[in-house]
């Protein structure tokens, strides 16, 4: 059958280094995309996620969505890690899936930040919980992407 991909948003360039980071360190297929990735790699990438069935999954930040248009593949499952910051952002992300496809949102990160420290954000989860709370949430995120990757 067709090959599944998946399509992992995040709000900044930071966030898709350090998804990617934790995914590729828990052996998940990713690749990340972002405002600082150069033309080549940027190539490269889409590449890898257009045409191998090894690189299902694509981190990537909005800044970059653009690009995704010159990839011929779109992917099944859009992924918001990250609650996008308007309606707007979110009915672009939306737009580079596939018409059969499906968006979900991730909140758990946004709404942990905001239980734990007063409605700070990302920045409080750190201060607030530390890193174990945030490696639960890639662990939650992973187990996302698998169920994405596996279910039609």
């Amino acid at each position: 059958g067709e090959q599944r991909r998946v399509h992992v948003v995040v709000n900044s360039r930071s966030s898709a280094d350090q998804l990617n980071a934790a995914l590729r360190q828990s052996s998940w297929p990713s690749q990340a995309l972002h405002d600082g990735t150069s033309d080549v790699e940027a190539q490269a990438v889409l590449h890898l996620f257009s045409k191998s069935a090894d690189h299902p999954i694509l981190v990537a930040h909005d800044a970059v969505l653009r690009r995704l248009h010159s990839c011929a593949v779109l992917p099944h499952r859009l992924i918001n890690y990250e609650v996008p910051p308007s309606a707007a952002v979110y009915d672009e992300r939306a737009a580079f899936v596939r018409t059969d496809g499906v968006v979900t949102t991730f909140a758990a990160r946004y709404v942990l930040g905001h239980l734990f420290a007063g409605g700070s954000g990302d920045g409080a989860i750190g201060a607030a919980v530390g890193g174990a709370v945030v490696a639960v949430l890639v662990l939650l995120a992973a187990v996302l992407i698998l169920a994405c990757l596996l279910v039609r």
